[in-house]
């Protein structure tokens, strides 16, 4: 779908008001990504990586994309294409126990 891939390029060019445009116009927030499983789950991995690669501590990862998706219905538990999920990629990380906590605050 079109809209979907409006979405990842918003995402891949780290555009939050296209990202948020395209939402509005239909595009699925559990699509899948490129690089293999969710949009969200890119986000979350992203989000933790550029933290520890930018010399961050925990704590200070920029989840702006990933809130985005998460108050548009995005699935912390969705899997696809055999990858990990969002919840399950921020475990990964020994030092990202607070972005669990957040992803799962929007699972209740």
């Amino acid at each position: 779908m079109k809209i979907n891939q409006q979405l990842i390029d918003a995402f891949e060019d780290l555009n939050l008001a296209a990202m948020e445009r395209a939402i509005k116009e239909g595009a699925d927030v559990n699509c899948s990504h490129p690089d293999g499983g969710s949009l969200l789950s890119v986000a979350v991995d992203f989000a933790i990586d550029s933290n520890i690669q930018g010399g961050g501590r925990p704590g200070e990862e920029e989840l702006e994309y990933v809130t985005l998706l998460l108050k548009s219905g995005a699935a912390i538990n969705l899997k696809l294409d055999d990858h990990s999920s969002a919840l399950e990629c921020a475990k990964a990380y020994k030092h990202a126990a607070n972005v669990v906590v957040y992803l799962e605050s929007y699972n209740s």
